[in-house]
């Protein structure tokens, strides 16, 4: 009985139909969900609940860098926009290798990394999973390289205790990142 939030494929011919965005939310939670905003058709929706802003995102690959840029920066005026004391969680494919998988050849991974690293600091953002050490098969989440991550603001980057990663129950060639993420969240009223 989860509520599903979703922004489907975008008829846009500069967002090439991509398959859309989601958040599930558990039955417990769902009074606590007050907003939706599309910060980029088929790219980006955002869902705020309680005092926590979640973010899922599709950042484009790596051969259309203009169109990561024009996403990512709108991702990031819509981080800068919301209050201060509001918590951010962005999850998503994020399209981008960690530097250690890159081959130093590989110049537009290298590229992507940096756009990646770039918004990630313009946001203040970052990416606990790359810090928590786990064996190199356990961190994957797409064939043999990390592309999906769970980001959150600096300040909360104690919050992320662990995270895991799974196969879907739906045919993807990607797997699931699934994280415990500890925040205080009001009860429902």
């Amino acid at each position: 009985d989860m509520k599903m939030y979703n922004q489907g494929p975008s008829k846009s011919p500069a967002v090439n139909n991509v398959g859309g965005v989601a958040i599930l939310v558990h039955p417990s939670h769902k009074a606590l969900c007050t907003r939706v905003d599309v910060i980029f058709p088929g790219r980006a929706i955002a869902l705020k609940v309680g005092r926590t802003t979640i973010i899922s995102a599709y950042i484009p690959t790596c051969d259309q860098l203009l169109l990561r840029d024009i996403v990512l920066s709108k991702i990031s005026a819509f981080i800068r926009s919301l209050a201060e004391r509001q918590r951010v969680i962005l999850m998503g494919d994020l399209n981008a290798r960690s530097r250690s998988q890159i081959k130093p050849k590989k110049r537009v991974l290298l590229t992507a990394r940096d756009q990646l690293d770039d918004f990630l600091q313009e946001a203040d953002l970052c990416t606990p999973q790359e810090s928590i050490q786990k064996r190199p098969t356990h961190t994957w989440t797409h064939r043999s390289s990390p592309l999906d991550y769970i980001c959150l603001h600096k300040k909360f980057k104690a919050s992320m205790h662990n995270y895991s990663i799974f196969k879907p129950p739906i045919q993807s060639d990607h797997l699931v990142i699934c994280a415990l993420i500890k925040f205080h969240f009001p009860k429902p009223a």
